[in-house]
């Protein structure tokens, strides 16, 4: 090495510059999502492509920048501690104190600058530091070729050895995350947004989340005649009316108002002779199923029964729809109030408004039972059939039972917020 201090200096200054390189080369390539990497690939041309080639085998690029790293590191702790010793020998100072403080000061400088701000840049700036080192890193993983294919099958007779790890996939998880950075940066709007979290939680849920409780649904007796049936469609504005013979356990058929009016069977005969037969299934089964079968045998309405083969409600294709677009209010709807700000530390809710909607109105996370509703939470809370007027408490807030309908059955509460005493 030149004895020439300046030139020693010079080195490494150099040789710190490519510390700093492979260092925040191998953080912003290694940062970059494989969906961007793709993205990049189609929208930046030449160095978006020779980027995907480069993460492509993100083996061999990883191997090329340690081996780097390293060749750079080591010839920078050379430099500096023959600068170091050399300055101390003219001065006639003690070789050992020279070599510490090469030392020291090299473990400083690299760790600083070999390290810490250059990593931190390139994290920050991924995207703009790949596509400006991704050429010269491109020749750097030529050049080292033979080198990287000796460590390249020592690497894969370990991963052997110890077993191989399962290749990296795009997680839920990140797409989700994806769409709300979507939303943060103006790509996806409000409601977009709301539709693609709202996909993701689609796959999760059971028909037994979505669907009309049997006590709302609306039906009709068997023997019922279609002039009573057609009046009674007016009234519920139902155009599907399922229909049972002696008790809702035994539902017989689902009766379409549109065949009634097309066979013009209106009159005295029972609905049973143009109901069409029920397609039924159980309240655990995946929605994502259900839609899928309602497209293949192109059926609205289906009857949901529970564990022990009783009616447990009614789901339809709105109801799977509206879990993906949120609310769908057609001509026939009658439009009420789920839920109401009575002031800002108190809502009146309908017993009827589920858990996943109460937890987004209050921002709190309630535990995960044998409830869907509000009703059915409150329940779970008093332990027995709730009266008018019963209050209950969790966490910090306090449900009060507003109103109760036929049969016991709760139909408004009251939720307030408790105060935080200081």
């Amino acid at each position: 090495m030149d004895d020439n201090p300046l030139i020693s200096l010079f080195y490494l200054f150099c040789l710190l510059i490519l510390s700093a390189f492979f260092s925040g080369s191998e953080t912003a390539l290694f940062s970059l999502p494989s969906l961007r990497i793709q993205h990049l690939r189609a929208e930046q041309g030449r160095r978006g492509q020779l980027l995907a080639a480069l993460m492509g085998e993100a083996h061999r690029l990883l191997i090329t920048l340690l081996i780097g790293n390293t060749i750079v590191n080591v010839a920078a702790s050379a430099a500096a501690t023959f600068l170091i010793v050399t300055t101390f020998q003219r001065l006639h100072l003690p070789e050992s104190g020279g070599i510490a403080l090469a030392i020291g000061g090299m473990t400083f400088l690299l760790l600083i600058f070999g390290e810490v701000v250059p990593k931190i840049y390139a994290v920050h700036r991924a995207e703009r530091f790949s596509l400006r080192v991704v050429g010269l890193l491109t020749v750097a993983v030529k050049l080292a070729s033979p080198f990287v294919a000796v460590f390249s099958a020592l690497a894969t007779l370990v991963s052997r050895t110890v077993g191989r790890t399962d290749r990296e996939q795009v997680t839920e998880g990140e797409l989700r995350m994806m769409a709300r950075l979507g939303e943060e940066y103006g790509v996806l709007d409000e409601d977009e947004a709301d539709v693609v979290q709202a996909i993701f939680d689609f796959g999760g849920k059971v028909v037994r989340e979505v669907m009309t409780p049997r006590i709302d649904m609306c039906c009709v007796s068997d023997e019922t005649t279609a002039d009573q049936l057609l009046e009674y469609a007016r009234e519920v504005n139902h155009s599907r009316i399922p229909t049972y013979r002696g008790t809702t356990d035994h539902i017989t058929g689902v009766a379409y108002v549109k065949d009634i009016l097309i066979q013009s069977a209106a009159g005295a005969a029972p609905v049973s002779r143009v109901a069409r037969e029920a397609y039924v299934v159980p309240e655990t089964k995946p929605i994502h199923e259900l839609l899928r079968e309602f497209q293949r045998l192109a059926v609205h309405i289906a009857i949901v029964t529970d564990e022990y083969g009783g009616t447990a409600g009614l789901v339809t294709l709105e109801d799977l729809l509206e879990e993906i677009v949120g609310e769908i209010i057609d001509e026939h709807d009658i439009v009420t109030e789920r839920y109401r700000w009575i002031d800002s530390n108190t809502i009146l809710v309908d017993a009827r408004l589920s858990i996943d909607d109460l937890e987004d109105l209050t921002g709190r996370t309630f535990p995960e039972a044998e409830y869907d509703t509000v009703g059915g939470l409150v329940l779970v809370l008093a332990g027995r059939v709730p009266a008018a007027g019963d209050s209950f408490r969790f966490q910090d807030l306090t449900l009060r039972v507003e109103g109760v309908g036929d049969r016991r059955r709760i139909t408004v509460v009251r939720i307030s917020f408790i105060p935080e005493v200081s």
